[in-house]
């Protein structure tokens, strides 16, 4: 078999990003309760993340490590998910280009979630008040993709 040709490679990695990024936020939206469908969308979510790295650029990355700290969340897997709960507040805090409102009203959502698999019921509330602050600016369309995901942090009071 010839090797692939660097246009190709790129363009099959972008595609299994996409692809793979996809399926995890759909398994996300609906939490399997299954252990094989809760590993198979975390697996989608390493599998979106190792292409990305590939051939994505810093906003790609973060939104990979996003889904990634949110499938461990949602996984009950508080040590993977504070992981990449912090790598994501890295990449917001370096400011990097593309960085969008969404981005940062959907990493409260992931702070609060991250705190409430923890066991750190107490910055919850603080969480999703400033979660909420920011999703208040979104459109109309990512506010109700927002509420959506909202609805799965726990009100932990």
């Amino acid at each position: 078999m010839d090797d692939p040709k660097p246009q190709d490679l790129h363009d099959w990695n972008r595609w299994f990003a996409v692809e793979c990024n996809n399926h995890a936020w759909e398994c996300a939206e609906q939490p399997p309760s299954d252990p094989d469908a809760i590993e198979s969308m975390v697996r989608c979510a390493f599998a979106s993340a190792w292409h990305w790295q590939q051939v994505g650029t810093p906003i790609n990355l973060l939104r990979a490590e996003s889904l990634l700290a949110w499938v461990h969340a949602i996984a009950g897997r508080a040590p993977a998910a504070d992981r990449y709960t912090r790598s994501t507040q890295a990449h917001l805090d370096r400011r990097i280009d593309g960085i969008t409102l969404w981005d940062r009203a959907f990493h409260g959502l992931v702070l609060a979630l991250n705190h409430a698999v923890s066991g750190n019921h107490g910055s919850v509330p603080s969480a999703l008040s400033d979660a909420d602050v920011l999703a208040a600016s979104l459109s109309a369309d990512d506010r109700a993709v927002y509420n959506k995901f909202r609805a799965a942090v726990p009100e932990v009071m």
